[in-house]
């Protein structure tokens, strides 16, 4: 009787979250929209390196030096107009900068030599762009671009709401990685992390169905984004690998499906080695790998020993993740991030202190066990990484984990419901009002600061 009671009030809260779900759906969609023209020009990180990529493969290929003079000149003249130059705290441009080649700490190569950080998004942006004529401004060309990042995002997220609507955790599950500022704001930017997080969203909502109830045709699928994701992204594309073999590892299968799964990846392996030849992806990864044990910058003495850098990294890495707007310039008061950290500590304290409990279904085990894994492994290799080269880490990294993190926090705060016996869940629905307050304010700062205090240079990068 108790669990057919406790049956019907799951069918009626997936219920009135399914009344509510179009509605925040069309909200969080909006909201995405409104960051595409509430960020100026140029200000999401990286975008005026990744217009310049997206503009190399737009161009004619008999690219004459004027061409490139006269194309590099519009690039800077609007970044003029859009006061980058005053934004990032130079003041004014040089009188003599006339090519965005010689713009500094950028690394922006000429356009007429690909950067060797083009990926497939360039290619695929500068495709976008030959579909309208070349007497358009490069800001033009800009919010083109970030309308079709917009325009991914949003699908992403429809196809994500239609999952977490048939969830009875749906609701937080949605607005707790939809309300993340810095989420909304690099995902409809001139970037291939916009793609990268798109397609690490729609892997993960196939692994945990995988991994939850052991469906052995989604293996094949879920091997998709995996093999298109290290083509936008190798740094953070190769990590979905990763994942699908410890999706597979997890998933409740017989040998029998453990075998139709290998046997379906030998079949497509072919195609995968072709396309990973074409797409100069094993040269590439050839590279990261030689850049890694040869210490590609600067590898400091005792970093893996110096706290106080370590704790400069955590400090970063939690501001970026949820919010630092402009060329991680702009952040929030102490007061913001600090509920949020002690939320996400408690969560997590709920994981390993309740889950001995047998408070967990076995299925729900396997889900945390496989989330945990693709955080931590991520999390791990991209800070030794950043400690061997002498660079923070941004959050913008973990956004292929994302949805595991906000999974995580969910679980964690759920087992901390169960354990005090709470009727409703109040943990979480104070964490989504003060991440509904936490982007609100994120806003109000990106209105204040650039339409409001900027009129004298900042200190520099």
């Amino acid at each position: 009787m108790g669990s057919q009671l406790q049956g019907r009030g799951r069918k009626q809260l997936l219920k009135k979250s399914s009344r509510l779900s179009p509605l925040l759906l069309i909200s969080v969609i909006l909201l995405g929209l409104s960051f595409v023209f509430l960020v100026p020009p140029f200000q999401n990180p990286d975008e005026v390196k990744h217009l310049g990529g997206c503009l190399f493969w737009a161009l004619p290929e008999q690219k004459s030096p004027e061409m490139i003079a006269f194309w590099e000149a519009r690039v800077v003249e609007d970044m003029k107009e859009s006061r980058w130059f005053r934004f990032v705290g130079m003041g004014e441009a040089p009188a003599r900068m006339k090519r965005v080649s010689q713009l500094p700490y950028l690394f922006c190569s000429s356009l007429q030599e690909p950067d060797n950080r083009n990926t497939l998004y360039h290619r695929v942006g500068g495709g976008l762009l030959r579909l309208f004529t070349l007497d358009h401004r490069p800001l033009t060309f800009l919010y083109i671009l970030r309308l079709s990042s917009w325009l991914f995002l949003s699908l992403a997220t429809t196809l994500y709401w239609l999952w977490c609507r048939r969830r009875e955790e749906g609701l937080f599950l949605f607005l707790g990685l939809s309300l993340i500022p810095q989420w909304v704001m690099i995902s409809t930017s001139v970037s291939y992390d916009a793609v990268l997080g798109g397609l690490s969203l729609l892997f993960f909502l196939g692994a945990r169905e995988l991994v939850e109830n052991g469906r052995w045709w989604l293996f094949p699928l879920l091997a998709v984004p995996a093999v298109l994701a290290p083509f936008v992204k190798l740094s953070g594309g190769l990590f979905l690998a990763l994942f699908l073999g410890f999706a597979w590892l997890f998933a409740p299968y017989s040998l029998k499906e453990r075998l139709r799964t290998v046997g379906a990846l030998c079949l497509a392996s072919p195609l995968l080695f072709w396309a990973a030849y074409r797409g100069s992806y094993l040269s590439a990864l050839q590279s990261k790998v030689s850049d890694w044990f040869n210490g590609g910058t600067v590898r400091p003495d005792g970093w893996l020993l110096d706290y106080v850098q370590w704790a400069s990294y955590w400090d970063v890495l939690g501001e970026s993740l949820l919010f630092k707007a402009g060329w991680m310039h702009h952040s929030l008061s102490l007061f913001w991030y600090t509920p949020l950290l002690l939320l996400f500590l408690a969560a997590m304290t709920g994981l390993f202190l309740l889950w001995g409990g047998k408070m967990l279904e076995e299925r729900e085990e396997r889900v945390v066990l496989f989330h945990l894994l693709c955080l931590g492994s991520l999390l791990t290799l991209s800070l030794l990484w950043s400690g061997q080269h002498g660079i923070f880490v941004q959050g913008r990294l973990l956004f292929p984990v994302l949805l595991p993190l906000v999974s995580l926090v969910n679980h964690g705060l759920c087992l901390w419901e169960r354990r005090l016996e709470m009727k409703r869940p109040w943990l979480r629905g104070f964490a989504l009002l003060f991440l509904s307050l936490f982007f609100m304010a994120a806003i109000f700062k990106l209105l204040g600061v650039y339409y409001g205090e900027l009129s004298a240079p900042l200190p520099g990068l």
